[in-house]
């Protein structure tokens, strides 16, 4: 069983978001300046569509995607 040090912030949920929300920016810079599309970053991330764009909405609120 993992214990909260195995865990950025301590948390198992929020160290996942951080993660695939690395995952995705690090997919984004390493294609610039060619688009990255979802079924790209399904296949790099092995994440759900539906997943993606959830996280890709809030990267674009927050203004790290445009």
């Amino acid at each position: 069983m993992a214990n909260a040090d195995d865990y950025i912030f301590g948390n198992g949920v929020l160290h996942d978001r951080f993660r695939i929300t690395t995952q995705i920016l690090a997919v984004m810079v390493s294609s610039a300046p060619r688009a990255v599309s979802l079924s790209q970053l399904q296949s790099n991330t092995g994440r759900s569509g539906r997943e993606l764009e959830k996280l890709c909405d809030s990267l674009c609120r927050a203004m790290l995607l445009h």
